[in-house]
């Protein structure tokens, strides 16, 4: 099974509709072309590719455009995701792991917050077979909990 280096679109839209600031986003799903022949038609192809937002000089233009679909590589939702977090007047730290085992029973990546002694908490903890999948999941727990800044 190979590793999706970025989010699907239904997680993209997840993450969106939940709240996460879209100009954190490093990726974006680009929904077809322009018709190059005729612009005045203005006709979008029906493709859709995922590229690096490094590739446009005006990232704001292809972010507001409708068609288009921000999305985040495992690296741009660590970034958002903090390193400390305060529940119940207790200091949490995020902790990530990779469980590997040899008869393949349960292979997958683990992201949590434990208290400063390394003990899981409060059951914020997502493990998922793509490392992708489980930091969706685990920055969408923090926005949801308010602890990532909309």
């Amino acid at each position: 099974m190979s590793n999706r280096y970025v989010t699907s679109k239904a997680e993209s839209e997840a993450l969106l509709k939940a709240g996460l600031n879209p100009e954190t986003a490093d990726m974006v799903y680009i929904h077809g072309k322009y018709d190059q022949f005729n612009p005045k038609r203005r006709q979008r192809l029906v493709t859709s590719t995922v590229s690096p937002l490094d590739n446009f000089a005006d990232q704001a233009a292809v972010l507001g455009d409708d068609h288009n679909l921000p999305a985040w590589s495992l690296a741009a939702l660590l970034a958002v995701m903090p390193t400390y977090i305060t529940m119940h007047g207790k200091e949490y730290r995020l902790a990530m792991r990779k469980y590997f085992d040899p008869e393949d029973v349960l292979n997958c990546y683990e992201f949590q917050y434990e208290d400063l002694q390394g003990n899981a908490p409060f059951g914020a903890c997502f493990y998922h077979r793509q490392p992708i999948q489980a930091a969706c999941d685990m920055v969408y727990w923090l926005i949801t909990h308010n602890h990532i800044n909309r």
